[in-house]
């Protein structure tokens, strides 16, 4: 599994992906999210993508999903 970020310091995890409308795609990117969980802290979930926007609950862990042009106006992203 690749992660693409992950803040030690803040123990927040960062996917990148143009879109999760692909199941294939979005199975990979959670799923690398909550294999990295195994092993390390982590406090905050987001998968950054072009345009979509929403919440996904795996368990007790919430992955927040924003469009870019969010991330890139919100300095907490």
């Amino acid at each position: 599994m690749k992660i693409d970020f992950y803040l030690d310091e803040v123990h927040k995890a960062i996917q990148v992906s143009y879109s999760l409308k692909d199941p294939e795609t979005r199975k990979r990117e959670v799923n690398a999210l909550l294999k990295l969980a195994e092993n390390v802290v982590v406090d905050d979930w987001c998968i950054i993508t072009r345009d979509e926007e929403e919440i996904i609950v795996e368990g007790e862990k919430t992955i927040r999903v924003v469009p870019v042009w969010r991330c890139l106006l919100d300095d907490e992203e």
